[in-house]
């Protein structure tokens, strides 16, 4: 006997749910159009050593690879590598380039709400402008569809790449170690564990870096200095100056502080040094959006600057500058049920039932006139069902609302509305003209 049962961490998605989804796809690729992103679409399949070849070792343990007849391949695990191979496989692109994809992606990773190894994302990125107004953009573009999507209660947190870095050598991590190579083996260990202090906790992090050869001291210093506190984003950032000095890091920050100020978002950015982003590509600002309230979800939009990714796949020399997010679809839909919003991405739906096996015809010219107003309208298929047992299956099939024909109705040209979610009583049910049906569902 066939084991039907699904892997772990993919799903079906039906009815609402898919509704929700649609929905949602179409209020964020308006919000991207908006601002003159053009679509883009990647295939899912790759040669592995694509896949890697600037994320790093490490995203080899969550890639979906496979060989077959000799060739070693993977799946995407974002939407970001694909756009650099595109660009190596097309250096002569004009820039900037401003795309936007939505897909699967798949990845190997802990299951849990919102969390899945089958996902779908909806990217943006500008290739080819080198300061902070990119960044700002990418970010005011998440935060107000987000904000389009009923999720007003958001944070994006911001970070730089750069900042970590010298956050991490003024720890101490790095005295032992005299080679550039070392160096940079060490900061990309520190970051890997930093991006999971949401998932696993501050002491796990902790145990990790020690596992990896950090010492105590360095690990305490890096720990007190990620934690800076603050009452602003100005005072955080003057409180880390006066520790670290001059940084690049503060400076792009800064910069891009300055950028969002134009787009009136100010209060949806926190800065927070403590955040990440595990892959190796990021060069510059870092951001992970979470929604108010609903922190164990974990980031629902994310992303950062990749500057030297690009030019490295094209094998250019020079930088080509990079910078997009990306908003998981899969997570957002679970937000926005969690915050008992979904109702307002669903069509209007009726259930037509009849009183009587021959009013079918007379059910079907009613289904008709209310799905030329856009209703999701079905009607019982079975004439000769007790309409006790048609609200019943209305009930259980979702239906709030059931319009209900009888011949006595019918005479006066109307119909009854039964509305299951209606708890006053004089509500419950109500009688309608059905020339204005549409009104009153």
């Amino acid at each position: 006997m066939a084991d039907f049962s699904l892997p772990r961490g993919v799903q079906y998605l039906v009815g609402e749910t898919v509704e929700i989804k649609e929905s949602v796809v179409s209020i964020i690729k308006e919000g991207f159009s908006n601002f003159g992103f053009q679509s883009f679409k990647s295939p899912a399949l790759y040669n592995q050593d694509s896949l890697s070849f600037k994320s790093g070792d490490a995203i080899l343990k969550e890639i979906y690879a496979f060989e077959i007849k000799g060739h070693k391949l993977g799946l995407k695990f974002d939407q970001t590598v694909p756009l650099a191979i595109y660009l190596a496989m097309n250096p002569n692109q004009k820039l900037p380039f401003k795309r936007m994809e939505f897909g699967p992606a798949w990845r190997w990773g802990d299951v849990k709400e919102g969390r899945y190894r089958e996902f779908e994302q909806f990217d943006i990125d500008i290739v080819g402008i080198v300061n902070m107004s990119a960044d700002a953009e990418i970010l005011s573009v998440a935060s107000k569809t987000i904000s389009k999507l009923g999720l007003k209660n958001h944070v994006i947190n911001l970070n730089n790449r750069k900042l970590l870095d010298n956050i991490i050598e003024y720890s101490g991590a790095l005295e032992n170690y005299s080679t550039d190579y070392m160096h940079k083996e060490i900061q990309k260990n520190v970051i890997q564990s930093l991006d999971k202090l949401d998932k696993i906790g501050l002491e796990s992090v902790k145990s990790e870096l020690l596992a990896k050869d950090i010492e105590q001291n360095s690990i305490d210093r890096l720990i007190e200095v990620i934690n800076i506190k603050g009452k602003t984003n100005d005072s955080k950032l003057k409180n880390l100056e006066s520790i670290l000095g001059e940084s690049k890091g503060l400076v792009e920050i800064n910069e891009l502080l300055d950028y969002v100020k134009a787009h009136r978002i100010s209060n949806k950015i926190n800065f927070n040094p403590s955040v990440a982003r595990g892959l190796d590509y990021y060069t510059g600002p870092v951001f992970e959006t979470i929604i108010t309230g609903q922190e164990s979800l974990g980031s629902v939009c994310s992303g950062g600057r990749y500057d030297d990714m690009i030019g490295q796949y094209i094998g250019n020399s020079n930088d080509i500058p990079a910078t997009g997010i990306s908003i998981g679809v899969s997570r957002i839909i679970q937000a926005i049920k969690n915050e008992n919003v979904g109702s307002s991405f669903s069509r209007k739906k009726v259930y037509v039932a009849n009183i009587g096996e021959n009013l079918y015809f007379e059910a079907t010219n009613i289904a008709n006139k209310l799905r030329s107003k856009n209703i999701f309208t079905e009607i019982n298929l079975k004439p000769e069902l007790k309409l006790s047992k048609q609200l019943d299956l209305a009930n259980k099939l979702g239906y709030k609302t059931v319009v209900i024909i009888g011949k006595r109705e019918l005479e006066n040209n109307s119909v009854e509305i039964k509305n299951f979610s209606e708890k006053d009583p004089n509500k419950k049910q109500i009688t309608a003209k059905i020339s204005e049906l549409h009104k009153f569902l």
